[in-house]
């Protein structure tokens, strides 16, 4: 299954968990299919970031986009889901996305720096080759150092903050880099075992953020309990059979779809802040 198929299930069962919520709160099951938007959009996230890593000018139109997106979106959102602009829950979906496609550019532009130093260090005069291994080693290091610090402060932001799913939602697209990277080596058994074990970490860390607000670290601890117990984020092991069909490929993708996927966001909440306006 290609990218093209996965994005039109993500705005399908997004539009569905939206319209379910907003009018027709009685209907559980529109709000469980809804849960299988945010791991579809979790891999697509990933996916574009990967392939704009090499890609600086690319990345920061991507970031623009994100962060219009938000600013657009965001008197829709409240209004729909808090009955009015602004809220004190001013965090929609796409603030998230935003922050964590903004830590993968940083580590990217740390990868790109100190694989620059290292090319340097390799074209040194003659009579320095001894000492650049060690150089090679400490700047691996150190650059590791530096995109751990960046993914932990974004993580923890989004913990505070709680834009979206809070920090469940950087994790989340944080492992599905991981599993692109081997995607191709996996086989269909293998992914979908690999992704169902994804969705069980995403729904406990969920359960634990909301646990430790007010458990500490006791937290925890109920958080596995409360993982287990049937609720509307199991609605996640839905996508597991799309998660385990992309092969990595993108279709047929027309500029119109393009263009129709990246104004969805904003569009479908204006609609529906229409639609409920007018009924």
């Amino acid at each position: 299954m290609s990218a093209l198929y996965l994005k039109i299930i993500a705005m399908v069962t997004m539009l569905i968990d939206h319209c379910g919520d907003v009018f027709f709160p009685r209907l559980y099951f529109m709000r469980v299919i809804g849960r299988v938007a945010m791991p579809l959009y979790s891999l697509m996230l990933a996916d574009s970031c990967r392939h704009l890593k090499e890609q600086p000018d690319r990345m920061r139109r991507f970031l623009a986009f994100l962060a219009v997106s938000a600013l657009i979106s965001e008197p829709f959102y409240d209004e729909c889901f808090f009955g009015g602009f602004p809220s004190p829950e001013s965090h929609n979906q796409v603030l998230q996305f935003l922050s964590f496609a903004a830590a993968y550019a940083i580590c990217a532009w740390i990868d790109r720096r100190f694989r620059g130093e290292r090319s340097a260090g390799d074209s040194a005069p003659a009579g320095t080759e001894l000492a650049a291994p060690a150089r090679d080693s400490g700047d691996l290091s150190a650059a590791s150092v530096l995109k751990f610090t960046v993914w932990a402060a974004v993580t923890a932001l989004n913990w505070y903050f709680r834009p979206g799913y809070a920090a469940a939602g950087i994790l989340l697209p944080l492992a599905y880099l991981r599993y692109l990277d081997r995607l191709g080596g996996m086989s269909r058994g293998e992914r979908l075992r690999v992704n169902a074990l994804l969705m069980l970490g995403f729904i406990y860390c969920q359960a634990a953020e909301q646990f430790t607000e007010y458990l500490g670290a006791r937290g925890l601890i109920y958080a596995a309990a409360a993982a287990v117990i049937p609720n509307l984020n199991w609605g996640v092991f839905l996508a597991v059979p799309f998660l385990a069909a992309y092969d990595g490929s993108y279709g047929r993708v027309s500029k119109l779809f393009k263009r129709a996927y990246r104004a969805f966001y904003p569009l479908h909440l204006a609609a529906i802040y229409l639609l409920m306006k007018a009924l």
